[in-house]
């Protein structure tokens, strides 16, 4: 045997094994690389599920709320759904200050700081006049002008007392972070 030859033959295996382990090296460092890539989608995947599931649950809650009150107005008398419902505490049915009103809560929502209560009801009413129904008001989303009291003219005469279908608009607003978010239902009530 030729101990050159040896020699050699160790050397070759020597420099063999370096270049496995560097490219050993080189092998984990790319999986791991692909591993924590990996890793990180799927922590966004996860937090934008998380994030996706809560405003779905706060759109839930802002559905049930507005449902809600959209009930009381129909179980409501129809010839006192309005003044129950609006703005003014004069005209309410039992006296001053006694009907529920425009506003409502919605639960588990956190109503915007300016708003004081998430859910509010609408009408066809003019800024500064709440108790005064308006048939002539246009409002695409209440779908006014319309005929209230089906007398088959459109005018400015206060209808509050008079009215036979009663546009109602019922929007539940909140606060989703740095963003306030909203919900609206309209419909037109219309006497039994």
């Amino acid at each position: 045997m030729d101990p050159l030859a040896n020699g050699r033959r160790a050397r070759s295996l020597g420099r063999g094994r370096e270049a496995r382990r560097g490219s050993s090296l080189v092998e984990l460092l790319v999986a791991v690389a692909v591993v924590l890539v990996g890793l990180l989608a799927f922590t966004r995947t996860l937090t934008e599920s998380l994030a996706l599931g809560r405003a779905n649950r706060q759109t839930a809650l802002a559905t049930a709320a507005a449902q809600a009150a959209l009930e009381r107005l129909q179980g409501a008398d129809p010839a006192r759904a309005f003044a129950l419902f609006n703005d003014d505490p004069d005209d309410d049915p039992e006296g001053t200050g006694t009907a529920p009103g425009s506003r409502f809560a919605a639960s588990g929502l956190l109503a915007p700081t300016d708003e004081g209560q998430a859910g509010r009801i609408f009408f066809p009413v003019t800024e500064g006049s709440p108790g005064v129904l308006r048939e002539d008001l246009v409002d695409t989303r209440l779908r006014t002008p319309l005929d209230l009291d089906l007398d088959g003219n459109i005018d400015g005469a206060d209808k509050s007392g008079a009215y036979r279908l009663l546009p109602v608009r019922v929007r539940v607003a909140w606060q989703d972070g740095l963003a306030t978010r909203e919900l609206e239902v309209a419909t037109i009530l219309g006497a039994r």
